[in-house]
């Protein structure tokens, strides 16, 4: 099990590098391909905007498949020690089976926003974010806070809280792929 590391202490913002291989990633990205590309939905209805979405008002412009693994989140949660992630009368207990596959073209970006939290139950809830770069052969696309920017490189992951203002900058050239999860908490008894 690998120990996440503080990127940056300001923001909260921890990863790791070369979370998962070039195997892996390709691998999510074909799937990504093959379900987004077999649906016979609109764009619109593919990119699946959700009411706590509408409400988050982020705006992005980016292609994006709704996907529940088990399979996924027990893969990350065993590989990964997450004890590192503080908040005060919670602890990480495992991660969220709902991810987010985003694609985003030039010119595509998500402006700046908070992540919205998943209630699970009276108890139990989502609080920190997770972001895996599938790729980085393209240019821009920085994970920007504020004055900080992690520059996305193929398999390492991020996670920083729900509340952490942050972007997804213009991408330049080529295409960027991201997987989003989140870590979920439970109330200390």
């Amino acid at each position: 099990m690998r120990k996440l590391k503080c990127i940056s202490q300001e923001y909260q913002v921890w990863g790791i590098n070369k979370f998962w291989t070039k195997d892996i990633c390709d691998f999510v990205v074909k799937e990504f391909e093959t379900q987004y590309n077999t649906t016979n939905l609109s764009n619109e209805e593919k990119i699946d905007y959700d009411d706590a979405l509408l409400k988050n008002l982020a705006e992005r412009n980016s292609k994006r498949l709704n996907l529940e693994s088990t399979e996924l989140s027990d893969l990350i949660w065993s590989n990964l020690d997450f004890s590192v992630l503080k908040l005060e009368g919670h602890l990480p207990i495992g991660i969220n089976k709902s991810f987010r596959l985003y694609k985003y073209f030039i010119n595509d970006e998500f402006i700046e926003h908070i992540d919205m939290s998943t209630i699970i139950s009276d108890d139990v809830r989502t609080f920190y974010s997770i972001l895996i770069y599938l790729n980085d052969d393209f240019t821009g696309g920085n994970t920007k806070f504020n004055d900080f920017e992690i520059k996305p490189t193929l398999g390492s992951i991020v996670t920083f809280p729900h509340n952490q203002l942050h972007s997804g900058e213009k991408i330049t050239s080529g295409i960027k792929y991201v997987l989003r999860g989140d870590v979920i908490f439970k109330k200390n008894p």
